[in-house]
């Protein structure tokens, strides 16, 4: 069934795309593989432009997210060891990034002014599992690391693990 308003468009060629954000000027910035940075495109399609690029131990940038201005954006460069790994701030108009945190997940902007990632929200589940009187659980998710650091923090016993997939 064809979802309501335009029919859908392809913008460019995006082989195993690991995310993607649109500022209100028409930028769209995307993860089109998982082993190059950040590719720019226009909203109407078109050849994608690198605009960010790996260093040494990066292995991809991935899941790009605009900041309100529309020239600011976060993304989340995955690297060869989960330590490694981390949230970046960049700009559409410059080269320099800045390191926020290093991170095993990609993270998102909340008004009006919180970066969200995977560890507050393990924080958050720790908190509402102690009101409701559990003190210790069982997770399999893809970053156990940060499961481990808000347990830790929580004074919680957590049994953690790596998750299991299978892929065709």
């Amino acid at each position: 069934r064809e979802p309501r308003g335009w029919p859908p468009q392809a913008l460019c060629d995006a082989d195993s795309g690991r995310g993607g954000t649109w500022n209100q000027d028409g930028v769209i910035l995307l993860a089109r593989s998982t082993l190059e940075g950040l590719s720019r495109v226009d909203a109407g399609g078109g050849t994608p432009t690198p605009l960010t690029k790996l260093t040494v131990n990066e292995t991809s940038h991935r899941w790009p997210f605009f900041l309100p201005d529309g020239k600011h954006f976060l993304y989340f460069s995955h690297a060869t060891g989960n330590e490694e790994s981390a949230i970046y701030l960049a700009s559409l108009e410059g080269k320099e990034r800045k390191l926020l945190l290093h991170n095993a997940s990609n993270a998102t902007y909340a008004p009006p002014g919180y970066l969200l990632f995977v560890r507050d929200g393990t924080l958050l589940a720790c908190a509402e599992m102690l009101r409701g009187g559990v003190t210790c659980f069982n997770d399999m998710y893809f970053y156990p690391e940060a499961a481990l650091e808000a347990a830790l923090e929580a004074g919680m016993r957590a049994a953690l693990g790596l998750i299991v997939i299978e892929f065709p």
